[in-house]
């Protein structure tokens, strides 16, 4: 009888201990802690802030006298030191001929293709000749909240619709490019030639500088935040009497560190 005694109160130490095991798992509490998170991405927004041409009509930006300027005849230089953010202030220095004929205008609008509203900078030569030759200054301002660099500068389109196969061709900062069409004999523009130097049936020429791939524009927190760019456009002697030339020039950034990764 004692053994059986003993042999119970130790089953009934056993049960008890089972039952404190599982009193501690009933009163356990718990509590959830919780993290939200807002990520919130910025944007890449460029557009063209100014522009001037250099055979404009105003060239002092101190008094409202208008003055007739003679036609450039080379690839002159601007000075934006004054004030980058006026053009009233860019100051145009080269060479001119003795009259003035031909006339250069550029304006900033939208750009149907895209909805920019500043995102065309328009240029347009009347009486021009062989040998005239205008500049055009402008800006691009980086409105958007990301650093940009320029990823390509590139002429996509010229004439009538002769549109380059190869989606278009390098602009280099300081270099020249010769473009001249070919014809059909009742005068249709059939396809075209770019050279790197002039030849005798170069029709017209284009030299961009200052603006240059790979250049950074911080984004917008006040005045002279703007990068500075030009293009010169030339009338070669290979011009017909009376022929009109259009193109097109893309101007493509991107975020800072997608350029810098593909360098």
């Amino acid at each position: 009888m004692k053994r059986l005694a003993t042999k119970a109160g130790v089953l009934a130490l056993v049960l008890v201990l089972c039952m404190a095991a599982l009193s501690v798992g009933f009163a356990m509490w718990s509590e959830t802690l919780n993290i939200n998170g807002t990520v919130e991405t910025g944007n890449v927004a460029i557009q063209f802030s100014n522009c001037k041409s250099s055979d404009y009509e105003v060239d002092d930006p101190l008094t409202t006298t208008v003055n007739e300027t003679l036609d450039p005849k080379v690839h002159g230089t601007w000075d934006w030191s004054a004030n980058i953010d006026d053009p009233a202030y860019w100051i145009w220095s080269g060479g001119r001929f003795t009259v003035d004929m031909g006339k250069t205008l550029c304006s900033i609008g939208t750009d149907s293709a895209t909805g920019n509203a500043r995102g065309l900078l328009s240029i347009s030569m009347s009486s021009g000749y062989p040998g005239y030759c205008s500049n055009v200054g402008f800006t691009i301002d980086n409105m958007g909240s990301v650093p940009v660099a320029i990823e390509s500068i590139q002429l996509t389109h010229v004439s009538k619709g002769v549109n380059f196969p190869t989606g278009g061709i390098d602009l280099v900062a300081g270099e020249t490019k010769y473009v001249h069409f070919i014809k059909d004999p009742f005068g249709t523009i059939t396809g075209y030639e770019v050279h790197e130097t002039l030849q005798p049936e170069s029709e017209f020429s284009l030299t961009l500088s200052e603006l240059a791939i790979g250049q950074t524009i911080d984004q917008k927190d006040g005045s002279d935040d703007a990068r500075f760019g030009d293009i010169c456009f030339r009338v070669e002697q290979g011009a017909s009497r009376g022929a009109s030339y259009d193109f097109t020039i893309e101007v493509v950034a991107c975020q800072y560190n997608e350029y810098e990764s593909a360098s």
